[in-house]
């Protein structure tokens, strides 16, 4: 009674985590982290689009330019410090 009282961390030598079970952790993982950055992806591409349409969205925008924005919010920290940085509101 209380032997386990006299250890200050626990011993957990036991606990082991499955390969197929450490393959789904590292799955997930990954599946949350592109879900993330392709949510950014899509946030700034419309903020590029908007941009370039102009305070009246009075400049046309086509397919080119979405594809533009598209490729250019592949790199989404650098295009939102940029329009952080650039914008005149």
């Amino acid at each position: 009674m209380g032997s386990n009282l006299s250890l200050i961390w626990p011993d957990r030598t036991n606990n082991v985590i499955s390969p197929q079970d450490a393959f789904g952790e590292l799955v997930l993982a990954i599946a949350w982290v592109a879900s993330v950055y392709m949510i950014a992806m899509i946030f700034t591409t419309v903020k590029l689009v908007d941009r370039w349409r102009g305070p009246r969205d009075d400049n046309p925008t086509g397919l080119g330019s979405v594809i533009a924005a598209f490729l250019l919010s592949i790199a989404w920290p650098a295009v939102l410090i940029v329009l952080a940085l650039s914008s005149n509101n």
